[in-house]
């Protein structure tokens, strides 16, 4: 969605987390506390260079569970306005968290891929064009670790139990095709987070929602320029159809 970003003189930072990409200690998983210290390293490197530039925090997945503790911080300032995209706060709950830890402390670096995954395999996106492209990336992680599986597992949760904090204007997309982070987990999201948060539920949207061909960068540029308009994509009316439908379960 760069270009759509760019054509509005939107200028996107996409920096790499620690131990992904580029970034320091790759393949390694840091911790919660000092994700959220990079974050907050990289939000105050953005305001010293462009001080007088509305700022937007958008993170996807793991990254939105890493912009949602930042949103939380006291230190964030109310005026950094924060977008979520299919964010991970999925808590797994007991005993399988118990299970985990103690899976880490025995074989903490064994290796997991898409294999260990039950069940039907998932479609990350409708981008075919963009799943080659990340496909032979070298940058693109196609495993990880019991160790990293942990972490982001505890990442998850700490940022589903900081969502009451939040005190940033929120953006929340959610696709209905999202077959990584289930609805369940979105509806408990919702239930914690202030009732000022704006949610977008896009209709047949998958997980990775910046490579989707569903106009999501339409609504996000919409919330931006009149953050009370209706968004381009129907989402608002489907976001309360998607709230019934969840809730009445």
């Amino acid at each position: 969605m760069a270009p759509a970003f760019n054509a509005q003189n939107i200028l996107i930072i996409a920096p790499d987390a620690r131990g992904f990409g580029q970034a320091l200690a790759p393949h390694q998983w840091s911790s919660t506390p000092r994700m959220i210290a990079d974050a907050k390293e990289e939000l105050a490197w953005v305001q010293q260079h462009w001080p007088h530039t509305p700022l937007y925090l958008m993170g996807e997945s793991m990254g939105g569970a890493t912009a949602l503790l930042l949103a939380a911080q006291p230190s964030t300032p109310s005026s950094v306005k924060t977008i979520l995209l299919a964010p991970a706060t999925v808590d797994i709950g007991q005993p399988l968290q118990t299970i985990l830890d103690g899976w880490t402390l025995l074989t903490p670096n064994k290796r997991l891929t898409g294999a260990h995954i039950p069940g039907h395999r998932r479609i990350a996106t409708d981008n075919l064009a963009a799943l080659r492209r990340m496909f032979f990336d070298p940058l693109t992680q196609h495993g990880t670790t019991v160790e990293a599986l942990d972490g982001l597992t505890h990442l998850m949760t700490h940022a589903l139990n900081d969502a009451p904090s939040v005190r940033t204007p929120v953006l929340l997309i959610y696709g209905s095709n999202d077959q990584f982070v289930p609805p369940f987990a979105t509806r408990s999201l919702l239930q914690r987070l202030p009732s000022t948060v704006r949610f977008d539920s896009i209709d047949g949207a998958h997980h990775l929602l910046t490579r989707d061909k569903r106009g999501v960068s339409d609504d996000i540029l919409a919330w931006m320029n009149n953050p009370e308009a209706f968004l381009p994509s129907g989402g608002d009316f489907a976001a309360t159809q998607w709230r019934w439908l969840y809730e009445t379960q």
